[in-house]
């Protein structure tokens, strides 16, 4: 992760933690693909006796955008819930409907957590100028900061300095992964 004290635009406490290390975290499911909640409590409780400073919810590692979005909402509820005094969480956000991204944005916040990441748009060929729309609507919907998790090969997009730069001069936008 790379984090932007973007105090001008909206002062974010995820440089503050002494122990940035935030794991991604696994998503355990039961056969009939329900959370597994035990199993998360465990996990997460371990991770936490380990030394981590948060973690990285719903992201690929958890394998977010293919969970029910009860599923994904409920993981990102425990993990925040376990996580109170303990470390930052960022949840991953990306969805195959940026709606739903937004929607996923508000939940976070209600929950708690500390930030929000997403990749970006990653089927149809989009353009540069469309990437940066998204994180740009993102960011302006969501109450948390925004982590652009840029992956230029999902995109198609090369991957340059400027554009990584025009990402964290959004208001809202604290880092990029």
């Amino acid at each position: 992760f790379r984090f932007l004290d973007n105090s001008k635009t909206m002062p974010t406490n995820l440089l503050s933690p002494p122990n940035r290390i935030l794991p991604a975290l696994v998503t355990p499911l039961l056969p009939d693909g329900r959370l597994d909640e035990r199993s998360a409590e465990r996990l997460v409780n371990h991770l936490y006796d380990r030394g981590v400073g948060g973690l990285y919810v719903t992201g690929s590692t958890g394998e977010g955008i293919y969970l029910d979005f009860e599923v994904r909402k409920r993981i990102v509820e425990l993990a925040v819930a376990l996580s109170r005094g303990r470390g930052t969480v960022i949840v991953h956000v990306g969805a195959i409907q940026a709606v739903k991204a937004a929607e996923l944005a508000q939940h976070a916040a209600t929950t708690g957590a500390d930030a929000v990441s997403s990749i970006p748009p990653f089927a149809g060929g989009y353009t540069w100028d469309e990437i940066h729309a998204y994180y740009a609507d993102l960011a302006r919907k969501s109450p948390l900061p925004v982590v652009a998790y840029h992956i230029p090969g999902l995109t198609g997009q090369p991957h340059s300095i400027t554009n990584l730069a025009s990402l964290l001069a959004l208001p809202n936008v604290a880092g990029f992964k």
